[in-house]
C-alpha cells in the first residue's frame, strides 16, 4: 500500500513536497487550454472561502481572518462588543484552507474508488490520463489571534497551476507560488458604531517558479528538482491594505464599504539577481442591505465593484453580487450560514457551520482565466476552511 501511495504522490506532489500539502498536490489536474490563457493564482495570501461563495461581494461583511484583505475595517467584528467580553476575541490554532479545480476532485475520486492506494499501475494510469489537463491546487495554514480590534496572524500559502501548451501536449507551463510571513492589523469604530476604519499590513517571503516542464520530468526526482531550481526566484516584500465600513441607517442596515489592497503598489524585492515584483493597487466599493428575520436570523445582500484602477476591464467584468442567510448570530459568529453569488466568471455558492471551538466553511466558485480579454474562459474550483478557535465566546 505504501509503495502505491508513494508512486502517486511523487507524480502529483512534485513541488509541494510535504505531507501537509498532500491535498493540494493531488489537486494538479483540470481541463485543457491554450498557452494564451493564464491559469489564475490568487494573489491574496489569506484566502476567504466566504467571499468565494458570495462571488467576491464581501466588502461590507468581512469580520474574520478574511477581513485582512476583504476589508480591514471589519477586524474584530462588525457588531457591538459586550463590556464584559473576553479581551481575546478569537484565537485560531490553526486555520487550514485547501482548494482545487473541479477535475482535480475527479482525479482524487478515481484514485480512491479504483484502489490506487494498493495498485501503483492503476494510480499511474489515472494520473497519465490527465497529463494534458489544466491543473490547480492550494494549501494555506495560518494561526492568528484577535484581541479586541487588533489582529496578528502568521501564515503560509502554497499554490500551483500548470497549463498544457496545446491539445494533448506533454509540456506544461507551470506557475508555482509560495508565501510565508506575518500579518498585523487593527480597526477603530466611532462611538455610535456606524463607522469603522481599518488597516492590515504584512511582511512575507515569496518564491515563484515559472517555466515549461515536460510531464515526464515530474516523474524523475532528479530532473524535477533541476528544472524547478532553474526557474525559481525568491523575493521579500511588504503590503498595506486599508478599508472603511459605514453603516448608513438602521432600517435594513444599509452599509457602504470601501477597501484598497496593495496601497501604492506592493513591491517584492528580488533576491539573487531576480527583478523586483510589483503587485498593483486594487480598490473596490461595495453596498449591502442586511434585513433581520425571526429572532436570530439575518439576510445579507451585497453588490461590489472591484479593481477600480484597472482600465483594461469593462464594468461587466468588475461587478459581483452576493447573498447569504445567517442563523444564530451575525457574520462569522453565526451558527449556520448559506450563501450564493455571481460575477463575470459565473455562479458560486457556499455554506458554513460554527460550533464555537470548530468552524468550517466550503464553497464552489468560478474563476475567469482570461480576465483581460472579452471572451470568458472559466473553471470551477472548490475550497474549504477549518478553524480551530480556542477563544470563541
Amino acid at each position: 500500500m505504501r509503495s502505491g501511495l508513494k508512486t502517486i504522490t511523487i507524480k502529483l506532489g512534485w513541488i509541494l513536497g510535504s505531507g501537509a500539502c498532500t491535498f493540494a498536490a493531488t489537486a494538479l489536474a483540470d481541463a485543457s487550454m491554450q498557452q494564451t490563457v493564464n491559469s489564475v493564482i490568487d494573489e491574496d495570501p489569506l484566502p476567504s472561502v466566504r467571499a468565494q461563495g458570495m462571488g467576491g461581494a464581501l466588502t461590507t461583511f468581512a469580520d474574520n481572518v478574511d477581513a485582512a484583505f476583504q476589508n480591514p475595517a471589519g477586524i474584530g467584528g462588525l457588531g457591538p462588543v459586550k463590556d464584559d467580553a473576553p479581551w481575546v476575541r478569537k484565537l485560531y490554532f490553526p486555520a487550514i484552507s485547501a482548494a482545487a479545480n473541479s477535475n482535480a476532485t475527479s482525479l482524487v475520486s478515481d484514485l480512491r474508488n479504483n484502489g490506487a492506494s494498493t495498485d501503483a499501475v492503476v494510480g499511474k494510469a489515472a494520473v497519465d490520463s490527465r497529463a494534458n489537463l489544466r491543473q490547480y491546487g492550494r494549501v494555506n495554514i495560518a494561526a492568528g489571534i484577535v484581541m479586541k480590534r487588533v489582529m496578528v496572524i502568521p501564515f503560509s500559502d502554497t499554490q500551483i497551476a500548470a497549463v498544457p501548451r496545446g491539445e494533448e501536449s506533454n509540456i506544461l507551463d507551470t506557475h508555482y507560488r509560495s508565501m510565508s510571513g506575518i500579518g498585523y492589523g487593527f480597526s477603530v469604530q466611532d462611538p455610535s458604531r456606524r463607522l469603522s476604519l481599518g488597516y492590515f499590513g504584512y511582511n512575507a517571503a515569496r518564491k515563484e517558479v515559472h517555466g515549461p516542464l515536460a510531464y515526464d520530468q515530474l516523474i524523475d526526482s532528479g530532473q524535477r528538482n533541476a528544472a524547478v531550481a532553474g526557474y525559481s526566484s525568491d523575493y521579500l516584500g511588504h503590503g498595506d491594505n486599508a478599508g472603511l465600513i459605514w453603516r448608513l441607517g438602521n432600517l435594513g442596515a444599509p452599509t457602504l464599504g470601501v477597501t484598497s489592497k496593495n496601497i501604492g503598489g506592493t513591491r517584492f524585492k528580488g533576491r539573487g539577481g531576480a527583478s523586483d515584483l510589483i503587485i498593483r493597487q486594487q480598490s473596490s466599493v461595495g453596498f449591502s442591505m442586511s434585513p433581520r428575520f425571526a429572532s436570530s436570523g439575518t439576510a445579507n445582500v451585497a453588490v461590489k465593484i472591484d479593481q477600480l484602477e484597472n482600465k483594461s476591464l469593462s464594468l461587466n467584468q468588475k461587478y459581483s453580487l452576493g447573498a447569504e442567510m445567517l442563523l444564530g448570530g451575525i457574520g462569522s459568529f453565526a451558527t449556520f450560514g448559506a450563501r450564493a453569488g455571481y460575477n463575470y466568471a459565473g455562479p458560486s455558492a457556499g455554506i458554513n457551520l460554527n460550533l464555537g471551538l470548530i468552524s468550517c466553511e466550503a464553497s464552489t466558485y468560478a474563476v475567469d482565466l482570461a480576465a483581460t480579454s472579452a471572451a470568458r474562459v472559466t473553471e470551477q474550483r472548490l475550497s474549504a476552511t477549518v478553524y480551530i478557535n480556542v477563544a470563541e465566546f
